[in-house]
């Protein structure tokens, strides 16, 4: 108990410095015109940085066992932290920062700001649910991976979910079953997540047993490869994702000790992130735009062999004067919330709020079966549409094939107003706590829970960018797993302390 009791100082004790420090940072920025301000931005982004790492410390000393918010620490300093120190120096060297059309250097700063307040209250709220149950649940100090006393067949569940998992994609070729539901788009792109985090339970329960992790790696390799024509970074790093609960959640559990040994993984996951993974997304893309082809006609073999060549200065860049940096250069410049939450809200301060967007964002809840005349709805295209200097982006935004987003407190502000900044990033991270609790217990047994619990992961590892709607689809979606999970589920057998 007193390591919950020192968690919980520490907290409270963040919280009261970042409550202080926005009210001083909102008041300087108002009163002085800091708006386009560097030298605010950078001071902005090294607060994150140092704040959130102590924070990020605290938690993985103290916290009783693995939760989500474990990594949001961490996203947060790359996506204000990081980012915001890059774009201090393109403000620098009067390097235009642009979002569609619209150059948004001056606005940049102001961006940084929300997006901190953004993370506050996100904070907040999950913190102020959580201690909740510190104070009121006798089992706090019980961490979920206590998989030991689980009867759950976790090897034979992982074969039989991957096999579905395939039978899935192989029948997406053939039939249309994106159109009727999007839930099988998510099982063809994100079902191999439920397997490998049942292998990961299994790594916990026996370390020894060498079967195991072959089969985990083989189908974490699988899965890698499966998506290195995609052209997206996320779809490579998902599937490195039950690797990293796996290493805490055993550091966590006692399982894995703060070793050489665990270092040395760590790091390597960064160099595989930044100097494997970001060049190779950056080189796939590039080769689309020189060649002015879709990315679905990009070829694998073509980027490795462009990736070898970028590592040994050969080909296109033997030249030095080509070679720029596609690792870490390009992850602190493209990981980042900022550009897009400053663009958003300064288009609602200069064009006036458009509620209209929460109504579309709204609807894509309803399925088309209930709804044959539903409008057709491509949120990431009607902001790509509005970026790009269209005012008819509700009509033009539903056939564009080109998508981006506007930030989650962007979102709020664009549709809301500061009333929507306040509300409802408090609300998410409030909600999100609540939704974790539901599963915590669950996770170990119960596959539909393990899916529900990476829709959490994946919304804190994108800094909560698919909220741009204020979370409104992922709180119906999150309501329909907890019925589904406690009323539906064949799971439920295998509980035991519920």
């Amino acid at each position: 108990m007193a390591k919950i009791h020192s968690l919980d100082i520490v907290r409270r004790r963040f919280l009261y410095y970042q409550f202080f420090f926005i009210v001083l940072a909102f008041t300087f920025f108002y009163a002085f015109n800091l708006n386009g301000s560097a030298i605010f931005l950078l001071f902005l982004s090294c607060w994150n940085c140092v704040s959130y790492a102590y924070l990020f410390y605290k938690e993985i000393k103290l916290a009783p066992y693995f939760h989500p918010f474990i990594i949001f620490p961490l996203v947060v300093i790359q996506y204000i932290g990081f980012n915001g120190i890059n774009l201090y120096f393109n403000m620098v060297e009067k390097i235009p920062i642009f979002f569609g059309i619209y150059e948004i250097s001056p606005y940049i700063t102001q961006g940084a700001l929300f997006l901190s307040l953004e993370h506050f209250l996100i904070f907040l709220g999950y913190f102020y649910y959580d201690r909740i149950k510190m104070k009121y649940s006798e089992d706090y100090e019980t961490d979920y991976t206590n998989i030991s006393s689980q009867e759950v067949p976790y090897m034979k569940w992982a074969v039989i979910i991957y096999i579905i998992v395939w039978l899935t994609r192989i029948l997406y070729g053939i039939l249309p079953l994106s159109s009727i539901s999007s839930i099988f788009s998510l099982v063809y792109t994100q079902g191999q997540l439920v397997p490998l985090t049942l292998l990961v339970f299994l790594m916990l329960k026996n370390d020894t047993n060498r079967n195991v992790k072959r089969l985990f790696w083989l189908i974490t390799v699988i899965e890698i490869v499966c998506v290195l024509g995609y052209g997206m970074k996320e779809s490579i790093l998902h599937n490195i994702l039950p690797y990293i609960i796996y290493l805490i959640a055993g550091y966590k559990s006692g399982k894995i000790p703060l070793d050489t040994k665990l270092l040395t993984k760590l790091g390597l996951l960064f160099v595989f992130i930044v100097f494997i993974v970001f060049p190779y997304i950056n080189i796939f893309r590039e080769i689309a735009d020189r060649k002015h082809i879709s990315w679905n006609e990009v070829t694998v073999e073509e980027t490795i062999f462009e990736y070898i060549d970028y590592v040994t200065g050969k080909g296109l860049y033997s030249n030095e004067n080509q070679t720029t940096d596609k690792g870490l250069e390009y992850a602190l410049s493209r990981a980042g919330s900022i550009v897009c939450n400053a663009w958003s809200i300064h288009y609602a301060q200069e064009n006036g709020l458009q509620p209209q967007y929460f109504y579309y964002c709204a609807t894509a809840i309803v399925p088309r079966v209930l709804w044959p005349n539903k409008p057709p709805v491509a949120i990431g295209g009607m902001m790509y549409k509005l970026a790009t200097g269209h005012n008819d982006w509700e009509i033009s935004g539903a056939k564009s094939h080109v998508a981006v987003t506007i930030g989650f407190i962007g979102g709020c502000y664009f549709s809301f107003g500061i009333i929507g900044t306040l509300i409802f990033p408090f609300i998410a991270g409030l909600f999100v706590c609540w939704f974790w609790h539901f599963l915590r217990p669950r996770v170990p047994f119960d596959p539909i829970a393990i899916w529900a619990f990476y829709t959490i992961i994946k919304t804190i590892f994108k800094d909560f960018e698919n909220f741009t709607d204020g979370g409104f689809v992922f709180f119906i979606w999150s309501l329909v797993y907890v019925f589904l999970i406690k009323y539906i589920s064949p799971f439920n057998k295998y509980k035991k302390y519920l």
